[in-house]
């Protein structure tokens, strides 16, 4: 699987920026939360280091 480069910044991408001039406040409050846990998320989805075979 090969992801694309994003680059997490302050600015949160052009995703950031679109959702907030939408005018939309539930776009505009999920887009903030994904911008606080976008580097977990893609490390998450890059390096798959779980405990799925500790658990049960």
């Amino acid at each position: 699987m090969r992801l694309a480069c994003v680059k997490v910044g302050s600015a949160g991408g052009p995703g950031y920026a679109t959702a907030r001039d939408s005018g939309l406040i539930p776009l505009q409050h999920f887009a903030k939360n994904l911008r606080r846990y976008a580097r977990g998320i893609l490390a998450s989805a890059r390096f798959h280091m779980h405990t799925n075979l500790l658990d049960g």
